[in-house]
């Protein structure tokens, strides 16, 4: 949360000095709403020094976010490239499940990833006659809450386990947006995120061999920017 702050005072000082310069296209303190949809795979691999098993699970996920962004963009020189820093709050849960039945009893193991917020920065063109196109990539880390649960279910009775803990992530964006007025701009945005999730469950190394977690999520959607 400390670097949140910081971020956030930078955006602050960039914004005060863009009072003082004049406004220009895709510059300066900007806050966005938008709604994605994600999916994502869980994975469960085997390593070992002798013999490896690889993948021994993967479960699909899927879901929807909401995403409030701050974030503030200043150009380079007098030139249509921009800088860019940001912090995104998302609001959304992405689980999936894996089923196996048999005549006598069943097992299900599913798994949720509670995004909760991201940091960093971009950098973006403006583009067109009229400057109202603007074309950015981006790269930063991204914190989420990562919940593990494993159900049997037997005709002898039920077995029930859970396991829940934070991972950082790393997030890489592109996007690209349209000022509809001089405050207003609307924009599509896909990002991608993965997870090592071996901490978050407990997992490492017994002798020679290791269980890993991995968790990958694909986020694509509209944002609503206003321009300050």
């Amino acid at each position: 949360m400390k670097k949140i702050a910081v971020l956030v005072a930078m955006m602050m000082v960039f914004a005060t000095g863009a009072m003082a310069e004049g406004k220009r296209p895709f510059t300066g303190l900007y806050t966005s709403v938008g709604t994605h949809k994600s999916d994502g795979e869980f994975s469960l691999s085997h390593r070992g020094n002798k013999f490896s098993f690889g993948k021994i699970l993967v479960v699909p996920i899927s879901g929807n976010l909401t995403t409030y962004e701050l974030g503030y963009r200043f150009p380079i020189a007098q030139s249509n490239v921009r800088l860019g820093v940001n912090a995104v709050l998302h609001d959304g849960v992405i689980r999936g499940a894996k089923q196996w039945h048999d005549h006598k009893s069943s097992a299900t193991f599913e798994v949720a990833s509670d995004l909760r917020v991201s940091a960093g920065g971009e950098l973006g063109l403006v583009l067109g006659k009229r400057e109202r196109l603007y074309v950015y990539a981006g790269a930063g880390v991204v914190a989420t809450n990562l919940l593990m649960g494993i159900k049997i279910e037997t005709s002898y009775g039920d077995w029930n386990k859970e396991k829940e803990g934070g991972a950082l992530g790393a997030l890489y964006t592109i996007g690209m947006q349209y000022q509809v007025t001089d405050r207003f701009s609307v924009g599509i945005k896909a990002s991608k995120m993965e997870f090592d999730a071996d901490k978050a469950f407990g997992l490492g190394s017994v002798g020679s061999q290791k269980l890993e977690a991995e968790l990958k999520q694909t986020t694509f959607g509209l944002d609503v920017s206003y321009n300050y």
